[in-house]
C-alpha cells in the first residue's frame, strides 16, 4: 500500500494529511493551473510575494502576493495498466493568506483543502486556524517555492484542527483537536484530540499517528465510544493507559479475533491499556487488564471481567482473557473466556451460580466449554467436561466425566449426595432456586455410579435427579446397595425395642429412589428384570425377582409378577407386599408357593389364582417350616412324590404341617399300591405329601384304586391307609373288570388299607347298611364287614341279599348273619346265611319271587355260585317251588342240598334227616332223598313212606317219577286207608 493511499485512508479516519497533500514533493504534483483566482496579471515588484517555479517549464511559474484569498489545484499524473500515463486534479486547496515567517517556513492562514477522488469528485476536507510548513528558500520578503524542491515531510497544524469526510454509506467522519505535527509519516496531536464516524469515537491524550503502520496511539486517559449500530449496541471504553487503534495496509490479517479476510479490520481495531472499564448500551460491564476492540469484537485480557444484567438476573465472566461479540440483534451476548474462568449467575439477592473453567464460550445467555468445568451453587457442585448451558433457564449440559456433589455440612435433605457420569450430564439448576440440591433436574450417563445421600450405592447407565420431588431414576442395567436398620414391628421406636439390621442389594433395569421431608429414603421402585437380595443380619437372605419393586420402608411391593424366594421356600405370584419388618408377604392373586426338603428330596408346590398372605418370621431360617399362611382359591397344591390338593381356601400352619381347606376341597396322594384323593367343603390335612392325616366333619368323597366312598365327618390316615366315616358313609368297590359293589351305610365306616402294593384292605360299616353289586346283587344289613385279603364280605344282624342274574336270581334272608365270597375277579363264588335264613331262586324272567320261585330256608344256607349249589342246615331246612301250577316241597331236620340249573330251577336236590317231601300226588317220608329234577328220578331211602292216590307205601327204598306219576318200591308194605 502506497504512503498516499495510507493517509488518504488515515483522513477517511482522522482527516489530517489532507491539509498537506498540495504541499508534497514534486514528484506528486506536476504541474500547478489556473492558480490565481482573484489577483491581477501583473503585481507590483514591491508586493509580499512567493514565487512557485517550474524548472523545467518556465513559462509556469507562478508569482502569488499575500495578503488575499487564494485558491488553486494540485496535480496528479496516474500510471495506467498499459504503462501511460494521465494527469487529474488529486487536492483543490484555499486558504484565506499565506506569508513566510523569518524562521523559513511557510504560514498559510485558515486554509481548507479538499480532497478528490479518481472522478475529481470531493471526498473530505481539513481546516485548521493555521498550517506552517518547511519552504525551499526564502529571500528578504520574497519566497521561491520550487516545486520539485519544497519539502512537505515536516509540517503543523495548529488551532481548531477539524476534519470532515465523507464515508462509503454516506455518512461523515470528523476529527478534531487543538495541534497536529507532521514529521514525516509520523503525526504528533498533544492534548486532547477526538476523531468519530458513525460507528465509533475515539479521544485521548497526546495523541499519535505512523502513516507507515496505520497505528494510532492515545498515550493517556483514552476513550473509545462505539455507537449503537443495527449490527451493535453501544460501548464507552475508559482506557487510564491509553490506547492504540490500528488501520491494517491492505493485504495484511486482521486484528486478534478478526477474521482472515481483514473486511472487518479494514475498519480499524484498537488497543486499550490500564485497568480498562466500560460499560454498553445493553447494561453489559467490563474490565481487564487489556482490551483489544475491533467493530464488533472486543478481546479482553488479564484479569478480565464481564458482567451483564437482565432484571434481576445477573451474569458474571471473570477470566485472563474474554472475548466478546454482538449477536444479530447487536447486544453484546457473544463472550469466549480463557484462563481460570468464573462464571457467576443469579437473580438478584439469590444464592449464585459459580462455573468455573479454562475456557467458556458465551452466547446470550449460553454457556459452552470445550474442557473441565466446575458449576457451584450453594451446596451442590457439578464438574464434567465439554459443558454447554443456558444460564436464563438454568440448563447444563456436560459431555463427559460428570459429577454431582451435595455437601453433607449444609443440612440438606440431599447432603451426602456423590455421583459421577461417565457419558455426561444433563441438569437444570433454577437460578431463581435458594436451594440448589432441592431444585436440582438433571440426567448422568453413561456408566453412572455414585453414593446416594442415606449412604446407599449404585450403578447404572443412567440417573436421573428429580431435585423437587426428592427422586433419583438410575436408569439401564441399574443396581443398589445398602444397609437398613428397622425398629421391631410391636411398637413404636424405644430402648426396649430391638434394631433389625438388613442389607439390601437391588438390580433392575430401573430404580426409582425418593426421599421423605428429613431426607430419609421413602420410596424405592424398581422396573424390568427386578433382583432384590435383602439379608436379615446372620439370617438367610430373602431373594425376590419381578418385573416392578416398590420400597417404603418396611413395604416391599409390586404390580406385577414378583417371585420371592427365603431358603428352600419360593413364592411366585402377582401383586406382592412383603413386610421387611414382620415377615409378612401378601400376593394378590396367581401365587405359587414351592417348598423343598432336602432331608426328604421332596417338593411341593402350592397354587393359589386368589394371592395369599404368607408369614415367614425374619429371624428364623426355616420360613415355611416356621410360617402361616391364607391361600386364597381356586387353590391346588402337588408334591413330588405324586400328592395334589385343590379347594377355594387354604389355610396353613407349622409350614404345611397343618392345611385347612376350605370351600370345595379335594386332596390326592399317591401310594405304592395307588392314588388316594378325598373331596370335601372342609378337610384339616396334616403333613401334606409325607404320611398326612386327613379329617374333616363335613361330607367327604373319596377315591382309591378299586375303592371309593363319601360319608360325612372322615379321618384318614396316609401311613396306614386307615379311613373312618363317621355317618352317611357310601362306599364303592371296583376294579379293572368293571364290577362294582356299592354300600351305603348311616352309621359310618371304618377301612384299614396297608400301604403295600398288591394288598387289599379290611373294614366295618355300620348302621343299617345296604349294598350292591354290578353283577345284579343288593343287600341290607345291620353291620357289614368287609376283607379285601380273602375277597369276603360279611353282613352281620338282620341281613337280606338279593342278586339278580342273566339266568337266575336268588334272594338270601337271614336274622343273624349272610357272607358273601368273591373271586379274584370280584365275581361272587359263595353266599352263607345264618339264623332264620331264607334263600329264594327263580328264573331271571321273573323280575321279583314268583310261583316258579324256589325257596329254601334253614338255620344256615349256603350257596355256591361256582357251583350253582344251594345248601340247607337246620331242623328248619326246607325246600319249595311252585311251577306250572305243580308245588313241590321239600324238609329236612339235617340239611338239604341242590343244584340248580341255566333257568335258575333245581336240577338236583338231596335231603337228609327226616325228609319230608311232597310232589305232584306224591307225598313221601323218608331218612335221606336224592332227586334228580332232571331226570324226573328220586330215591328215598331209610325208613321211607309213600302217600299217593289214597294208599301209603312203606319200604327201606322207594323209586319216584314225580312227572310220570309212577313210582317202584322194591320191598313194600301197602297200605290202602280205611283196611288193616
Amino acid at each position: 500500500m502506497s504512503r498516499t493511499r495510507r493517509l488518504l485512508t488515515f483522513f477517511a479516519l482522522v482527516a489530517v494529511s489532507v491539509l498537506l497533500a498540495w504541499l508534497w514533493s514534486g514528484d506528486r504534483i506536476p504541474s500547478l493551473v489556473d492558480s490565481v483566482r482573484d489577483q491581477d496579471d501583473e503585481l507590483p515588484e514591491d508586493a509580499d510575494a512567493i514565487n512557485i517555479e517550474n524548472p523545467g517549464k518556465p513559462e509556469d511559474s507562478t508569482r502569488i502576493s499575500f495578503p488575499g484569498q487564494f485558491e488553486f489545484d494540485v496535480m496528479k499524473v496516474d500510471e495506467r495498466d498499459d504503462g501511460t500515463t494521465v494527469e487529474r486534479k488529486a487536492y483543490k486547496v484555499h486558504m484565506l493568506s499565506g506569508r513566510p515567517t523569518d524562521d523559513g517556513m511557510f504560514l498559510a492562514d485558515h486554509p481548507t483543502i479538499t480532497f478528490l477522488d479518481e472522478n475529481e469528485l470531493p471526498e473530505g476536507t481539513v481546516t485548521a486556524d493555521e498550517a506552517r510548513f518547511a519552504m525551499a528558500h526564502q529571500i528578504g520578503g520574497r519566497a521561491t517555492v520550487v516545486q520539485n524542491q519544497m519539502s512537505v515531510d515536516h509540517f503543523t497544524l495548529t488551532g481548531n484542527v477539524v476534519g470532515e469526510f465523507p464515508l462509503a454509506d454516506g455518512e461523515m467522519a470528523h476529527l478534531t483537536a487543538p495541534r497536529l505535527i507532521v514529521d514525516g509519516p509520523l503525526v504528533q496531536g498533544p492534548g486532547l484530540v477526538t476523531w468519530t464516524r458513525p460507528d465509533l469515537k475515539l479521544e485521548g491524550t497526546d495523541f499519535t499517528w505512523d502513516g507507515e503502520t496505520g497505528r494510532l496511539n492515545y498515550v493517556i486517559d483514552a476513550l473509545l465510544v462505539l455507537t449503537p449500530t443495527a449490527t451493535r449496541a453501544g460501548m464507552d471504553l475508559f482506557a487510564p493507559g491509553g490506547l492504540t487503534w490500528t488501520i491494517p495496509p491492505e493485504g495484511e490479517a486482521g486484528a486478534p479475533g478478526g477474521s482472515e479476510d481483514g473486511g472487518e479490520a479494514s475498519r480499524g481495531y484498537g488497543e486499550l491499556r490500564g485497568r480498562v472499564s466500560g460499560v454498553a448500551d445493553d447494561g453489559s460491564r467490563l474490565g481487564a487488564d487489556t482490551v483489544y476492540v475491533r467493530t464488533s469484537t472486543i478481546i479482553m485480557t488479564g484479569s478480565s471481567v464481564y458482567e451483564r444484567r437482565e432484571g434481576s438476573d445477573l451474569y458474571r465472566v471473570t477470566a485472563q482473557q474474554i472475548t466478546v461479540q454482538p449477536d444479530d440483534a447487536g447486544v453484546f451476548s457473544f463472550a469466549e473466556a480463557d484462563g481460570d474462568v468464573h462464571v457467576v449467575s443469579a437473580p438478584f439477592a439469590l444464592v449464585p451460580s459459580w462455573m468455573v473453567t479454562d475456557h467458556a464460550v458465551i452466547q446470550n445467555q449460553t454457556v459452552r466449554s470445550p474442557g473441565e468445568v466446575q458449576i457451584t451453587k450453594g451446596e451442590l457442585t457439578a464438574t464434567g467436561d465439554v459443558l454447554e448451558s443456558d444460564l436464563s433457564a438454568g440448563d447444563h449440559s456436560f459431555g463427559s466425566n460428570a459429577v454431582i456433589e451435595v455437601d453433607r455440612s449444609t443440612g440438606s435433605t440431599m447432603g451426602g449426595l456423590l455421583v459421577e457420569g461417565k457419558g455426561g450430564l444433563e441438569m437444570n439448576l433454577p437460578p431463581q432456586a435458594e436451594d440448589a440440591a432441592a431444585s436440582l433436574n438433571g440426567k448422568l450417563l453413561g456408566g453412572v455410579t455414585g453414593t446416594l445421600p442415606d449412604g446407599s450405592t449404585f450403578r447404572s447407565n443412567v440417573l436421573i435427579i428429580d431435585g423437587p420431588h426428592r427422586r433419583y431414576v438410575l436408569d439401564g442395567d441399574a443396581s443398589m446397595f445398602r444397609s437398613v436398620e428397622t425398629t421391631d414391628p410391636d411398637g413404636a421406636a424405644g430402648p426396649e425395642q430391638p434394631i433389625l439390621g438388613i442389607e439390601q442389594a437391588l438390580e433392575a433395569q430401573r430404580i426409582t429412589i425418593e426421599q421423605d421431608e428429613l431426607g430419609a429414603i421413602a420410596l424405592v421402585s424398581a422396573d424390568g428384570d427386578v433382583l432384590l437380595l435383602q439379608t436379615p443380619v446372620d439370617m438367610l437372605p430373602t431373594r425376590v425377582v419381578a418385573g416392578r419393586l416398590d420400597m417404603t420402608s418396611p413395604f416391599v411391593t409390586s404390580p406385577g409378577e414378583v417371585t420371592w424366594t427365603r431358603g428352600d421356600m419360593t413364592v411366585l405370584g402377582v401383586g406382592m407386599t412383603y413386610n421387611e419388618q414382620t415377615g409378612q408377604l401378601d400376593y394378590e392373586r396367581s401365587a405359587v408357593i414351592t417348598v423343598f426338603d432336602p432331608e426328604r428330596s421332596l417338593e411341593k408346590q402350592i397354587f393359589a389364582d386368589g394371592g395369599l398372605r404368607w408369614t415367614a418370621p425374619v429371624d428364623t431360617r426355616a420360613p415355611y417350616a416356621e410360617g402361616d399362611g391364607l391361600l386364597r382359591g381356586p387353590v391346588k397344591g402337588r408334591s413330588s412324590d405324586g400328592s395334589t390338593l385343590e379347594t377355594e381356601t387354604l389355610t396353613i400352619h407349622d409350614g404345611g404341617e397343618t392345611m385347612l381347606l376350605t370351600g370345595p376341597s379335594v386332596v390326592t396322594w399317591v401310594a405304592p399300591d395307588g392314588s388316594m384323593s378325598v373331596t370335601s367343603t372342609e378337610l384339616m390335612v396334616e403333613g401334606f405329601g409325607d404320611s398326612a392325616v386327613v379329617t374333616s366333619n363335613e361330607m367327604v368323597d373319596w377315591v382309591r384304586p378299586d375303592m371309593s366312598g363319601r360319608g360325612r365327618g372322615m379321618i384318614y390316615e396316609q401311613a396306614t391307609g386307615s379311613i373312618d366315616i363317621r355317618e352317611d358313609a357310601e362306599l364303592r368297590f371296583g376294579g379293572d373288570t368293571g364290577r362294582t359293589f356299592d354300600v351305603d351305610a348311616a352309621g359310618g365306616f371304618t377301612w384299614s388299607q396297608p400301604a403295600v402294593a398288591g394288598q387289599s384292605g379290611f373294614g366295618q360299616m355300620r348302621g343299617r347298611v345296604k349294598g350292591r353289586t354290578s353283577d345284579g346283587g343288593h343287600f341290607e344289613t345291620d353291620t357289614l364287614w368287609l376283607d379285601g385279603r380273602t375277597n369276603h364280605i360279611q353282613m352281620r344282624g338282620d341281613s337280606r341279599y338279593d342278586r339278580q342274574a342273566p339266568t337266575s336270581s336268588v334272594r338270601l334272608v337271614a336274622s343273624r348273619r349272610i357272607d358273601l365270597e368273591l373271586d379274584p375277579l370280584g365275581e361272587l363264588r359263595w353266599l352263607e346265611a345264618e339264623g332264620d335264613a331264607d334263600a329264594w331262586i327263580w328264573p331271571t324272567a321273573l323280575q321279583t319271587p314268583g310261583s316258579d320261585a324256589t325257596h329254601v330256608t334253614g338255620d344256615r344256607i349256603v350257596v355256591d355260585q361256582m357251583r350253582d349249589e344251594v345248601t340247607s342246615y337246620g331242623r328248619t331246612a326246607r325246600y319249595e317251588n311252585t311251577a306250572q301250577g305243580k308245588t313241590t316241597s321239600v324238609k329236612a331236620v339235617e340239611s338239604i342240598h341242590a343244584r340248580t340249573d341255566a333257568a335258575g330251577g333245581i336240577s338236583w336236590l338231596r335231603a337228609v334227616g327226616e325228609v319230608d317231601c311232597i310232589t305232584g300226588s306224591f307225598q313221601a317220608q323218608c331218612r335221606r332223598l336224592v332227586w334228580n329234577v332232571a331226570d324226573d328220578h328220586a330215591t328215598l331211602t331209610g325208613e321211607c313212606r309213600l302217600l299217593t292216590g289214597g294208599a301209603q307205601v312203606d319200604g327201606p327204598i322207594i323209586d319216584l317219577w314225580p312227572n310220570e306219576g309212577r313210582w317202584h318200591i322194591p320191598e313194600s308194605t301197602i297200605k290202602v286207608p280205611g283196611s288193616r
